[in-house]
């Protein structure tokens, strides 16, 4: 099994010399094999490894000691351990996410907040050739299209998948041969969830059919995951001939040019758009894809039609344009605590916003989404909210303060786009940052600055796997 995951690793490019890595590490056969086979490989690459642990709040008491096996494991074979515990229970009652979709998003959201407090480049998971092909079932269940089928990509943003084209069969052998020790989940084994329901009924029916059927739909994936990237590369060179005009709150085609494309390339560059105005594809069903196109095709000239997300589409005598409308209560307001260092989510603007505290950088980044600031000057905590009637700050530069929506005005920041706009405060809701624009004179990095904040703001992105 080593050396399949080294052909992985070399193959897709998972691991370079010296990288810095967090694995999650639930206690389950497939994670502790992962750590294990990383640390075979952490002489080869020179690694530095961090195990990270979340408990979910589920099992009770069975999940503690999930978490206190994983920490004596770390000390057993010299690995930094991370615990940590999330009330995910009651995210489940709150927001209404099955357990399993709130679990995946919390676990991922402790792997990057790991990830940013040890400056770990990636994040290794325990994913493997079964997991995909359960995926992929998963996935054509749902109606899922070519995107879905290509099931998960051993490497996504900091996401990487050494275990990807192992089966499950290896890696419980592997343990045996190793004596690697490990805990089990009941919950594994409840038919109400409906990746194990699949794992548990489905795929054994279906080797009735196909003995081989876990590798079939693996293979399966691994082409049409190669075919989809192409579909993408396709789109993006085509995107700026189709694309009459582009901004935050609107995208413009030509009909002239759309017309010319093949209907599977418009569903693509119509999804794009959405993505493109809405940060996300999560909402935008094949019907929506379906209307939209109708729309292009047959539709009247001033005819519209509504998408989820406040998204309209307009067709005129020879555009068509899909336009976002964000007002200001479609938005509630957000107030969170920032984690310094670490990761904030942003769960309504769907962004995260990433504090690591580092050195006085020499040369300052032109990338507005990033912006350092003098630590020793901050009054901690730090807090990310929305904007609020009455904001003032000193923009970096200026004498004296500025209502924030003058500053707006005079920049042409669009009316719908400035709720969406996290705003950094310190704990007395002096604005240090208006992200992705301009700090604050008064945190500015000098010359007698010792330690430098450095803020960024991201998409929300490597939960949906």
């Amino acid at each position: 099994m080593l050396d399949k995951v080294r052909d992985t690793v070399l193959k897709y490019q998972l691991i370079h010399p010296h990288d810095h890595i967090v694995v999650g590490v639930s206690g389950g056969p497939d994670s502790m094999a992962l750590l294990h086979v990383l640390l075979l490989l952490q002489r080869e690459y020179r690694l530095k490894l961090y195990a990270a642990h979340l408990n979910h709040m589920f099992r009770g008491e069975e999940a503690k000691e999930d978490a206190r096996f994983v920490e004596t494991i770390g000390k057993k074979w010299g690995v930094p351990v991370w615990v940590e515990e999330y009330d995910v229970p009651s995210l489940v009652a709150s927001s209404g996410m099955s357990a399993q979709e709130a679990a995946r998003q919390v676990r991922y959201e402790f792997l990057y907040n790991v990830a940013a407090r040890v400056n770990a480049r990636i994040i290794a998971v325990g994913h493997h050739a079964d997991d995909q092909a359960e995926t992929v079932l998963m996935n054509l269940l749902r109606g899922g299209g070519l995107e879905g089928l290509s099931g998960m990509s051993p490497k996504r943003g900091k996401i990487i998948r050494p275990l990807f084209e192992v089966s499950r069969r290896e890696i419980e052998q592997y343990c045996q041969e190793h004596n690697i020790p490990f805990r089990q989940d009941p919950s594994n084994k409840k038919t109400i969830y409906l990746r194990n329901k699949i794992r548990l009924q489905l795929i054994p029916l279906l080797k009735e059919f196909n003995p081989q059927i876990t590798q079939a739909l693996f293979r399966m994936a691994d082409v049409l995951r190669e075919e989809n990237d192409l579909i993408d590369q396709a789109v993006d060179e085509i995107w700026s001939r189709v694309v009459e005009k582009e901004s935050s709150e609107e995208v413009i085609f030509s009909l002239a040019e759309f017309s010319k494309l093949h209907r599977a390339l418009k569903r693509r560059i119509v999804r794009k758009a959405y993505d493109r105005l809405t940060g996300t594809k999560t909402g935008l069903a094949y019907d929506h894809v379906e209307s939209v196109l109708k729309l292009a095709e047959r539709g009247h000239v001033g005819e519209k039609l509504k998408l989820p997300g406040t998204v309209w589409v307009e067709r005129s005598y020879r555009v068509f344009s899909l336009t976002f409308f964000m007002a200001q209560k479609t938005i509630p307001f957000f107030h969170y605590v920032l984690r310094i260092p670490g990761i904030t989510t942003i769960e309504e603007l769907g962004l995260r916003i990433e504090a690591q505290i580092v050195e006085v950088p020499k040369k300052f980044p032109t990338d507005k989404t990033i912006a350092f600031l003098d630590y020793d000057k901050m009054s901690l905590p730090l807090y990310a909210r929305q904007r609020k009637p009455g904001d003032r700050f000193q923009p970096l530069g200026l004498n004296g303060s500025k209502k924030l929506k003058d500053f707006f005005i005079d920049l042409k920041v669009p009316v719908v786009e400035r709720n969406r706009i996290p705003i950094i405060c310190d704990c007395r809701d002096r604005i240090v940052w208006v992200a992705g624009f301009r700090i604050a004179e008064p945190y500015k990095i000098t010359p007698q600055s010792k330690r430098a904040l450095r803020l960024a703001v991201l998409p929300a992105e490597g939960w949906n796997e």
